[in-house]
């Protein structure tokens, strides 16, 4: 139960925040969400680093959040006005360098299986090993429901920024925070008339989700949307260079080239020529002031339908996939989920199943 003097701010979710909380309360206890940072630092003094964790999740209102969900009709998030932060400390000096490595590696994944109780913030961890007289492992452990990638990056920017103002014992030099319940109202004040009717045209006749046949054995299985993993590519230099340049002379994306190269992987697997999969963006609108400064979920998976063009040719194929991801971005903060009811939610029509692809260039 939340009183009023420990609460600062009561608002719903994003609509990313919805997807997480759902998949997170359906999971019986799934790390798939729990994020970690692990960092070698030297010479770390352990009371201002507290601090600097501290002064981030005043200035932060995403970071003072829990959720509430289980009784009532729609969920929503609770910020609270203070949240301690304690940092865990243990020496791990007497054990060999490679002890400390499988330790260390234990440890991380025991920390994932923990999980989080949404309802209780704050919805983060801190452990610090020393592993010698100077060395340390730090490891920041939380919920995806509070951060997306651009927003960890920013608080772990603060953070060092902080720490090392108070080592340094100077003012900081950061600007206000905006607090994420901003960008809840602004999503809430949108007419999103015009985007159903946008996502109606184009997901008009689309035919059921995705779905790739993969070969193992002696047999052909499809692919189980439970399954997850992660692979890392690594293109050539050569090769980036030549598709760099293959963008600027055509006026692309590199992120064009790169749906157009997994829509044709699935052109071929999935034996469709119109094939559709999520895409990921960053979902901060450029209208709302201060959004860059601001902490939280932003993120939001979009679904991108794409058709095979047999009477065209390649580069003006890729322009037209380079004009429908830009006028989809007008669009790109309008939800996937439609309703909650406390036991399902609705995806809009065919938008259920999405297979993303990440590839990292050198």
């Amino acid at each position: 139960m939340h009183t009023t003097k420990l609460v600062e701010d009561i608002y719903p979710l994003s609509p990313t925040q919805e997807g997480i909380l759902l998949h997170s309360s359906y999971s019986d206890g799934s790390p798939f969400y729990v994020l970690q940072y692990c960092w070698r630092l030297e010479g770390i003094d352990p009371g201002s680093m507290r601090a600097a964790w501290q002064e981030v999740t005043r200035r932060h209102t995403i970071l003072r959040t829990a959720f509430s969900w289980k009784q009532s009709t729609r969920p929503f998030q609770v910020v609270g006005r203070e949240v301690a932060v304690r940092i865990t400390e243990a020496d791990w000096r007497a054990l060999a360098a490679p002890q400390q490595v499988q330790q260390l590696n234990s440890f991380l994944q025991t920390d994932r299986d923990r999980g989080f109780d949404l309802s209780k913030a704050p919805l983060m961890r801190w452990v610090l090993f020393q592993i010698s007289d100077r060395e340390y492992y730090f490891v920041w452990t939380f919920h995806h429901i509070l951060l997306d990638g651009w927003s960890a990056s920013l608080v772990i920017g603060e953070v060092f920024e902080i720490y090392q103002a108070i080592r340094a014992e100077r003012p900081r030099h950061l600007g206000d925070a905006r607090p994420y319940g901003e960008y809840i109202r602004w999503l809430q004040q949108q007419d999103l008339a015009e985007a159903e009717k946008f996502w109606r045209r184009t997901l008009e006749g689309t035919p059921v989700a995705t779905r790739i046949a993969l070969q193992q054995g002696d047999g052909t299985k499809a692919a189980s949307v439970n399954d997850y993993a992660d692979y890392q590519i690594t293109i050539s230099a050569e090769n980036t260079r030549a598709l760099y340049d293959v963008v600027r002379r055509h006026h692309l994306t590199l992120s064009t080239v790169v749906q157009a190269a997994w829509a044709a992987t699935l052109f071929r697997q999935s034996r469709s020529l119109d094939v559709m999969f999520g895409i990921a963006v960053s979902g901060r609108p450029v209208k709302l002031a201060g959004v860059e400064s601001m902490a939280g979920v932003f993120v939001n998976v979009l679904p991108a339908r794409i058709k095979a063009a047999r009477d065209t040719s390649l580069i003006p194929w890729l322009k037209q996939l380079h004009f429908a991801r830009a006028e989809s971005g007008e669009y790109e903060c309008t939800p996937l989920l439609r309703s909650w009811n406390g036991a399902a939610c609705h995806v809009r029509e065919r938008c259920l199943r999405v297979y993303l692809l990440l590839i990292v260039f050198p």
